[in-house]
């Protein structure tokens, strides 16, 4: 499993900003990389799991949120800290509130920012 912990701006849009963690993001910001990649031997072993992977590939994700829950799915570690509705080997997988830690270091909902 990869993910980043953030985008970036290269001076991407008309706002010209560079870097990470501005006080209005862009989609430069908030749309980061999450890739899973598994075996065929995994994926004949675990087929709930890997279906659900499947399933789940074109839906958001908060990563943040999202990371632990699905490491735990796929090792099939059971433990009450595991949120399955949270994690992307889980066929009830549910995307929650995404947010964004601006420049202050507070984490706003993306809908404050007009985005979905």
């Amino acid at each position: 499993m990869y993910t980043s912990d953030h985008g970036e701006n290269i001076f991407d849009d008309h706002r010209r900003l560079f870097l990470h963690a501005s006080p209005r993001p862009s989609q430069y910001d908030t749309d980061v990389p999450l890739i899973v990649w598994t075996s065929k031997t995994y994926a004949t072993q675990h087929p709930i799991e890997f279906r659900a992977m499947l399933a789940n590939r074109k839906k958001g994700v908060q990563s943040n949120a999202s990371v632990f829950p699905t490491l735990l799915g796929l090792a099939g570690i059971e433990t009450r800290a595991r949120v399955d509705s949270l994690s992307l080997t889980n066929p009830r997988y549910r995307l929650g509130t995404r947010h964004y830690l601006n420049d202050h270091n507070h984490a706003v909902p993306l809908v404050m920012y007009g985005i979905k």
